[in-house]
């Protein structure tokens, strides 16, 4: 996935976004932020130095899902769910509940609701 890409819900009504300022952040009816990776602002600075089109959420070989300002060098990481050694990642998927899962085979290994204090919006 890459910034400016999205991923909507079977039933529309919930939108992944990775955003231009590096966050992925889930949205219901398309303006009410529900979630957000919180990506700092740090960050954002280093990304605008990159340019728009290299920053990007990868499914690693290892299981993990991470965002990388460019490329796939561990310095350029900048966010990761943290999902190492699940080598069985299948999709990324926002539900029509508006949770956004990472899934193996068997289903749901990582979800943003039960991951909350990495950026809930108020």
């Amino acid at each position: 996935m890459k910034a400016g890409e999205e991923l909507r819900s079977k039933n529309g009504d919930y939108t992944l976004k990775f955003q231009k300022d590096l966050n992925l952040v889930v949205y219901y009816r398309g303006n009410k932020a529900i979630w957000s990776s919180g990506v700092k602002k740090k960050f954002r600075k280093i990304y605008r130095s990159y340019g728009s089109g290299n920053a990007h959420l990868l499914l690693q070989n290892d299981g993990n899902a991470v965002t990388y300002i460019s490329g796939r060098d561990p310095k350029d990481a900048i966010w990761a769910i943290g999902t190492n050694g699940k080598k069985d990642i299948t999709k990324i998927i926002i539900t029509n509940e508006g949770i956004f899962e990472i899934h193996d085979a068997r289903g749901s290994i990582w979800s943003s609701k039960r991951h909350n204090h990495i950026g809930y919006l108020p």
